[in-house]
């Protein structure tokens, strides 16, 4: 029997897109479709803004620097193209349709396969697939978010610049995705943003910076609920090229601020030399941890 010290099982993001589109049926019916066609791990629904018809919500699904995993790819391919058959579509001349994404504040580990069985199982009952805690890490640091917004903030003209010029500053949808420019690091917000010790604070300062928290180009308030940061300023697209840019950038800006510009120090825990009798089970084992 072969053993190993470490895992090949991989860490990833995860995340879910709510998709606005156009379409010549009801809502309920093509929920009900989507349904009949096996789709169970998808749901149609109202948005409840003006200019989409319909959005359809995806399962999670397991997400890195280039977007959708492999495992996934082929099921969300078969998504879009039903959607399609079905009358759906993101014309550039209807400006309110959004693809919203939210992207994990914790990484799983696990088989990305799995996951994504699982993640579909558990939409399929009218639920979300949460792993178990020992197959997460952490929470996302304050620090490590609040640096993603601040880089997101600096650089949105060039996100602007790939966007649809409705989702753009002044554009005729930015109501719903309002710039968060000035908590940038070179915002007159920023003293402000960077003095913020907790989520719900950072929340409500880029709530300020337009209509309502919800509707900030960075949506922080399903931090603790959904456990994500909503991206909203995409717009809606049956294009899954610009589905896996979109979601794999917005991993990559996750990446580099936690790999290039975070400072992390391991802390030192003084444990008891030996609780237990050294000659027992858990005397050797706490020897062992210990050294």
């Amino acid at each position: 029997m072969l053993t190993t010290s470490t895992s090949l099982t991989p860490l990833f993001f995860t995340a879910g897109v709510e998709l606005e589109y156009k379409c010549p049926i009801s809502h309920t019916e093509m929920h009900r479709r989507l349904q009949a066609a096996g789709f169970t791990w998808a749901k149609a629904m109202y948005d409840g803004s003006p200019a989409p018809d319909a959005e359809t919500i995806f399962a999670p699904m397991p997400v890195d620097e280039n977007g959708i995993m492999d495992c996934a790819q082929a099921d969300v391919a078969r998504l879009i193209e039903f959607l399609e058959s079905e009358g759906a579509e993101c014309p550039a001349s209807v400006t309110g349709l959004g693809m919203h994404t939210h992207v994990g504040n914790r990484l799983v580990q696990m088989d990305p396969a799995t996951y994504w069985q699982e993640s579909k199982d558990a939409m399929s009952n009218g639920s979300y697939f949460r792993p178990d805690a020992d197959q997460m890490t952490d929470t996302m640091s304050v620090a490590l978010l609040k640096d993603v917004i601040m880089r997101y903030a600096d650089h949105q003209s060039e996100i602007d610049a790939i966007l649809a010029r409705s989702r753009r500053q002044h554009g005729g949808a930015s109501r719903w995705c309002h710039s968060i420019r000035p908590v940038g690091f070179h915002g007159e917000y920023r003293d402000q943003f960077e003095s913020a010790d907790n989520v719900s604070r950072m929340s409500r300062i880029l709530g300020s910076l337009g209509e309502s928290e919800k509707y900030a180009a960075i949506n922080l308030m399903h931090w603790s609920g959904k456990n994500t940061i909503e991206f909203r300023q995409h717009q809606g697209t049956l294009s899954l090229e610009k589905m896996n840019r979109w979601i794999g950038l917005l991993v990559s800006m996750i990446q580099h601020s936690d790999q290039t510009r975070m400072k992390y120090e391991a802390g030192q825990v003084q444990t008891p030399i030996m609780p237990h009798r050294p000659a027992s089970r858990l005397g050797i084992t706490w020897g062992m941890c210990r050294r």
